[in-house]
């Protein structure tokens, strides 16, 4: 993924006309904002695209994330713009093969086996072309689920620092509240706490107060009635007699269906059938399951192979994905016992 798009490229842009990893030069746009001490700027849509027009000759999009992530956009405006998106690409690649390793665990699959298809997943060709940073939600989420069972406070702090994504963390608090892991949603919010609090005192309360503004103009009634109805789902999936793996794969597609901006997000969907694979190999695949996990795995490609937009082929995804844990969920009953998730 990363020579085609480099060798098709002509300097730093795309054969769009766009930078190489379109939404990082707005992260790193920002970053060179907060450097320059006008951190909320960077949730100034007018003032973002502008500084992108001068660096790149295009205007670009917005920041994509809460005010915790302008310390990463900060770290990578040290850098060139070309050195920070392979930086971070290979940051977050390594981040999230590793998320996945440790879902797969204990499966009897090979590690390169499990790195091969993780890596050769569309849905990361997407995120790396985009310039996303869906590797990263895709490495705290899944690991942090991943972790939950056995390493709780390792596990909390990953999805405490989820909160540069809220729809994410926040349907995770929803889950660990529906079950009573109240150690659990204790230790993220303390991480919470801390990130935010760090925060403003790096950046500001004007930061997050421009960043709240847009947000607010960004979330219409419509977001807020999705995401109550996958917050409710979440909460019935988590009380099922579901197993631990079918629980988490379901909360990571309510995650990445209840999210803003979803192409560059892709990614986050392979931990779901990451999680989706070890319990069918544990507990045996239902009917046309094989196929169904295969086919949502392959489906970013149709997006990057015809012109409808990404995003519609990835939504198209994950509602298959959440129709498929909707529909086997009951017809297996071997399940985690919420208590080994709760005591956490």
């Amino acid at each position: 993924g990363l020579f085609w798009m480099f060798s098709t490229a002509d300097g730093v842009m795309n054969r769009s006309g766009k930078p190489i990893g379109s939404d990082l030069a707005a992260l790193w746009a920002s970053g060179l904002l907060v450097l320059d001490g006008r951190a909320a700027a960077a949730f100034d849509l007018d003032v973002l695209r502008s500084t992108q027009q001068a660096l790149f000759g295009v205007s670009g999009t917005g920041f994509p994330h809460s005010p915790l992530f302008l310390a990463v956009a900060a770290v990578l405006a040290v850098f060139p713009y070309l050195t920070a998106l392979l930086g971070f690409v290979a940051i977050t690649l390594s981040l999230y093969l590793g998320a996945i390793e440790r879902i797969f665990e204990g499966s009897g699959v090979r590690v390169s086996t499990i790195y091969l298809v993780a890596a050769a997943s569309p849905a990361v060709f997407a995120c790396i072309y985009q310039g996303q940073s869906g590797l990263l939600g895709a490495a705290l989420l899944g690991g942090g689920l991943a972790l939950l069972p056995t390493r709780p406070a390792l596990a909390r702090c990953l999805i405490g620092l989820l909160a540069f994504q809220p729809p994410l963390v926040l349907l995770c608090l929803v889950a660990l509240m529906a079950i009573g892991a109240w150690r659990a949603l204790s230790g993220a919010l303390a991480v919470i706490a801390l990130t935010t609090g760090a925060s403003l005192v790096l950046f500001g309360a004007k930061t997050w107060v421009a960043y709240l503004a847009a947000a607010t103009s960004m979330a219409g009634s419509i977001n807020l009635t999705i995401f109550a109805i996958l917050s409710a789902v979440v909460i019935w999936l988590w009380r099922s007699p579901a197993s631990y793996a079918q629980k988490a794969a379901g909360l990571i597609i309510a995650g990445t269906l209840v999210m803003l901006c979803d192409y560059g997000n892709a990614a986050i969907v392979v931990p779901a059938l990451a999680f989706l694979v070890v319990d069918g190999l544990k507990r045996g695949f239902a009917p046309f399951e094989k196929s169904l996990l295969a086919l949502i795995w392959v489906t970013p490609l149709f997006g990057i192979l015809t012109d409808l937009p990404i995003d519609t082929w990835v939504q198209v995804a994950k509602l298959l994905a959440l129709i498929h844990k909707v529909g086997i969920t009951n017809a297996r009953r071997d399940a985690l016992p919420i208590s080994a998730v709760s005591a956490s």
